[in-house]
Parts: C-alpha cells; structure tokens; sequence
C-alpha cells in the first residue's frame, strides 16, 4: 500500500530553491540589489516626468513642448544597461496629398535557448543582447491614381545575433550600419490594370571590430545586397480573375563568412520573374501559378568555405503551384 504524498507549501518549495541558489549567493545578491535599483528608477521616472507633462499639457509651454520628445529619449538611453525599445515619429502635410515624415527608435532582441546553445558542440555561450536604432525621413503622397513614397534610412546594429556556418552556432557580429533609400510608387492605370514598382539601395558596412585579427571597419557586410528592385503587373480581367506578373533583380552580395571581404568574389545578381492567376467564387480562393518563369539559376545564399571554395545552396528552378482555400462566413 503506497504511503499518501505530503503536500509541499510554497514556503518549503521555496527554501528548497534556495538550496541551490547558495553556492552563487554572491552573484545572487548582486541580481537583487541591480533589481532594487531598477524598481527604483521605475517609480522615480514618473516624478521626473510630471513637470514635463504639466508644462506641456497643462501650461501647454511652447519650450516643453520642443524639448519634450528629446528629453524623453535621453532620459531612457541614460539607463545604458537597461534594454528600452521606443520609437517617435512627426509627420508634416505640406499640401494636398503631399505629407513629409520623420522617424527613429530603438529595438532589441534577447537571446534566446536556441541562439545560446550549439547543439553540435553540446555547449553553452551566453550572447549579447541585440540593440538597434533605426532613423527614417521620407516623403509620401498621391496624385489622383498614383501613389508614391521616397525615404532615406539609416540602421545602427550592436551584437547582432548571427549565425555562423562555419562553427555552427551563433555568435555577436560586430557593429554595423545599413543606409539607404527607398523609393516605391502605385499606378492605378484603370479599374482593372495597376502597375506597381520598388527600389531599395542598402549600404551595409562593419562600424568597427575585427574578425580573425583582422580590422573590418569599413568592410561590406555579407549577404546584404546593394541594390534590389521589384516591378509587377495585375489585371483583373474578369469579375473574380486576377492575373499577376512579377520581376524582382537582385544585385550581388558578400558570401556569408566573408566578413573579411577577403574572398574576392560575391554571390552574383540575379533576375526572377513570377506568374500568378487567382480566382475567387463563394468562399474558396483558387490560386495557381510559376515561379521562376524564365528558368533563372541562380543561389541566394551562398557561403565562403576558405579559399579558392565556396559552398551554395541551388535555388528552385521553375515550378508550377497550386493552392485553394475555404473562408467561412
């Protein structure tokens, strides 16, 4: 006869978990100390943000409002070590259709149990956490049938969580800065034809750093290609048809591992074009379709294996498809 199981208290159960906590008491209490001045900081922030609210809303002072936005933002980079994600944003209608704008912000991304773990050495190594701040201006309108967007971009990346191929686990790239623009418009041609096109240019480099020993800083960085470009066709012809043609060019880029940009070679550009016929009756959407029309062969990723060698993955040649699917009302 089994003997009845005791039920343990929240209590024991946690001073059961202490037990294991002792032999790193030292860093432990560190841990709490760091979130008692957290917790602090978090319930000074709204005594320090009351007279800019105040000023702003109440007195509606022409100076807090300038400055507000800007002291925001200070105040939560000053917390360095304390990750943060915000963004802001101001947006200027310049005439009729015609509106100018400004972003910036900033992210971040914890590693997680995958990205730490490298299954095939059987090993640990706790990464950095990814920081990014992005910065945005642009201006976007319409014209009747014609819609357009034109903006330049700037992307400031630390300890990016990349995974390397060569060791097969992920590591903290070195800084780096992607800048661009971007330029995008939509032509509605009639109620049946609309043409579509964007073109993105990216000037991707390392901030800093070295690699193997050896200065990146200023180095291209790998698989971000320079230049891409999108353009498509739609027709409606019938009631519920739609027929969809499109092009995307991609220029060439760094092989992955070329951190270096030792290697002297890139992953060449390549054209793709794509057809697509969707038809829609009652609740079901029938699409179908090839990819690759023209039989492009070409590889998207490739990665620098040492030198003369590189290794690639074959992207898919033509391929017809098709796909259904049911709504229900």
């Amino acid at each position: 006869m089994s003997t009845p199981t005791r039920a343990v208290s929240s209590s024991e159960l946690y001073l059961r978990l202490l037990r294991y906590v002792a032999p790193y008491r030292r860093v432990f209490l560190v841990a709490i100390v760091g979130a008692i001045l957290v917790a602090l900081t978090e319930a000074a922030l709204p005594a320090i943000m009351k007279p800019l609210f105040d000023g702003v809303f109440v007195e509606r002072d022409a100076v807090a409002i300038r400055w507000m936005p800007l002291i925001i933002i200070g105040l939560f980079m000053e917390r360095s070590r304390t990750l943060h994600a915000w963004d802001v944003s101001l947006r200027q209608v310049l005439a009729p259709g015609v509106n100018v704008y400004g972003k910036a912000g900033q992210s971040f991304r914890i590693p997680n149990v995958n990205d730490n773990y490298n299954l095939f050495a059987a090993s640990v190594t706790l990464l950095e956490p990814q920081t990014a701040h992005d910065s945005e201006i642009g201006v976007e309108g319409n014209t009747g049938p014609v819609r357009y967007r034109a903006a330049a971009y700037r992307i400031n990346l630390r300890n990016e969580i990349f995974f390397d191929p060569l060791t097969f686990s992920n590591r903290n790239l070195q800084p780096t800065r992607r800048q661009g623009v971007e330029l995008e418009a939509h032509w509605q041609v009639n109620p049946a034809v609309d043409v579509h096109t964007n073109y993105t240019y990216t000037d991707a480099k390392f901030r800093e750093g070295n690699f193997a020993g050896v200065s990146i800083a200023g180095n291209a960085v790998p698989l971000v290609p320079r230049s891409a470009v999108n353009a498509g066709l739609g027709w409606a012809f019938l009631n519920r048809a739609r027929a969809d043609f499109d092009v995307r060019r991609v220029g060439s880029s760094p092989f992955d591992a070329d951190e270096t940009n030792a290697f002297g070679r890139k992953m060449p550009a390549y054209t793709v074009a794509d057809l697509k016929l969707s038809l829609r009756s009652g609740g079901w959407l029938v699409n179908t379709g090839v990819r690759n029309l023209f039989n492009e062969k070409y590889f998207s990723y490739g990665v620098f294996t040492g030198f003369p060698t590189y290794a690639a993955l074959p992207a898919p040649e033509r391929t017809l498809f098709v796909s259904a699917q049911y709504t229900f009302q």
